[in-house]
C-alpha cells in the first residue's frame, strides 16, 4: 500500500508541476495532432467522456491505461466515428490479463480527412486533390499494487500525412486508479500524450498534452437496476480547462442508457448513448451507440453532429 501512495503521490506532483512551464506557452491551438484528444468507445462518449475514473471495460487502453486490471481474460474492442466535415475516426483495441504478470494491451487509432482538393497561390483550383490523415499504435501494461490501487502506461507511436509531407513521434500516457473502498467511490488520474515535440514540415509542434482527473460512484446497485455517476476535470496545455459529467443506467445488465455533459466546450456539450449486452457461451459481447451535440459549431441537422459505434467481446 505505500508503494501504491507513492506513485499516487508522484503523480499528482507531476500534474501540478509540469504545467508550470509546459502551460506557458498562450494555450490558443499551440498543440498539433489534435487527433489524439478525440475520444473513443461510444459507451465513454456517452457519458460525457467522464471515464478516466470508470475504466472498467478496454477502452482503457485510451482513457486510462490502469483500467485495463479489470479486463479478466482477454478483450477486444472496436469503435468507429463519423466525426465532423466528413471526417472518420477509428480505434481498435486489444487487452489480455496474464496471471502473475498483468494486463497487456494493443491499440490503433486512425483518423482520415479523406480527399481535399488542391489549391495554389494565385490559381486557385489546381484540379488536383491530396489526402491527409493520422495514425497511433500503442502498446499497453497495467498491474495492481494492491487490491484497490493499480497503474498502467501507454507507449505511442504517432505517424501524421499530409500530401507528401509526414511527421513522426513518440508520445506516453500514465494513470493511477484507486478503489477507495467508501461507499464503491473510485478515482482516476491519467497524464495524456507526454513527449517532445512532432516535426511538420520543418516546423516543432508540441504534443496535447493533457491532465484528468476523476471520480465515479455506483450510485445505485439494487435488483435488476445499476446506475453509475462520473465526474472529470481536465487541464489540457493548449486551451482552457474543461468539466465532464456523465451517468450510466443498466437493466438487468443487459440495456444501457447514457447522458453526459461536457462544460466548457466551445462547440456543444451534450451526449447521450445506449447499449446491450449478451452473454453467449461464456463471452459478452456488448454493442454501443453515442451522440454528440456539438450545438452552434455544426448546427441543428442531427446526422451532422458526432455519432460513434462500437463493439467489445470479452471472452
Amino acid at each position: 500500500m505505500k508503494k501504491g501512495i507513492m506513485l499516487l503521490s508522484l503523480l499528482l506532483t507531476l500534474m501540478f508541476l509540469f504545467p508550470t512551464s509546459a502551460l506557458a506557452l498562450d494555450k490558443v491551438a499551440q498543440s498539433g495532432v489534435q487527433f489524439l484528444k478525440i475520444g473513443v468507445g461510444a459507451r465513454a462518449v456517452g457519458m460525457g467522456e467522464a471515464f478516466v475514473a470508470v475504466a472498467d471495460d478496454p477502452t482503457a487502453l485510451y482513457w486510462n491505461p490502469a483500467g485495463l486490471v479489470n479486463v479478466e481474460g482477454k478483450a477486444f474492442t472496436v469503435s468507429y466515428n463519423k466525426w465532423i466535415a466528413e471526417t472518420t475516426h477509428s480505434f481498435v483495441g486489444y487487452a489480455q490479463y496474464f496471471p502473475g504478470l498483468g494486463t497487456f494491451g494493443i491499440s490503433f487509432v486512425n483518423f482520415s480527412v479523406g480527399e481535399i482538393d488542391e489549391t495554389e497561390p494565385g490559381i486557385g483550383l489546381t484540379g488536383r486533390t491530396y489526402g491527409a490523415s493520422d495514425f497511433m499504435a500503442g502498446l499497453s501494461y497495467s498491474r495492481r499494487l494492491t487490491d484497490k490501487f493499480s497503474v498502467g502506461g501507454t507507449l505511442k507511436m504517432i505517424n501524421s500525412y499530409i500530401a507528401d509531407e509526414s511527421a513522426a513521434g513518440w508520445a506516453a500516457d500514465v494513470g493511477t486508479l484507486y478503489d477507495t473502498g467508501f461507499r464503491t467511490i473510485r478515482l482516476g488520474m491519467v497524464i495524456q500524450n507526454f513527449g517532445g515535440d512532432i516535426k511538420y514540415i520543418g516546423e516543432d509542434t508540441p504534443l496535447p498534452i493533457t491532465f484528468k482527473a476523476g471520480v465515479a460512484m455506483d450510485l445505485l446497485n439494487r435488483d435488476a437496476h445499476a446506475v453509475t455517476g462520473s465526474i472529470e476535470m481536465r487541464h489540457p496545455n493548449d486551451n482552457a480547462e474543461t468539466v465532464q459529467m456523465g451517468g450510466e443506467y443498466w437493466f438487468n445488465n443487459m440495456v444501457a442508457t447514457r447522458l453526459g455533459y461536457r462544460y466548457n466546450y466551445d462547440a456543444g456539450g451534450l451526449t447521450a448513448g445506449f447499449g446491450v449486452r449478451l452473454d453467449i457461451g461464456g463471452s459478452q459481447f456488448e454493442l454501443d451507440y453515442s451522440y454528440t451535440d456539438m450545438g452552434e459549431y455544426l448546427g441543428p441537422n442531427f446526422g451532422d453532429n458526432p455519432q460513434r459505434i462500437g463493439a467489445t467481446l470479452k471472452f
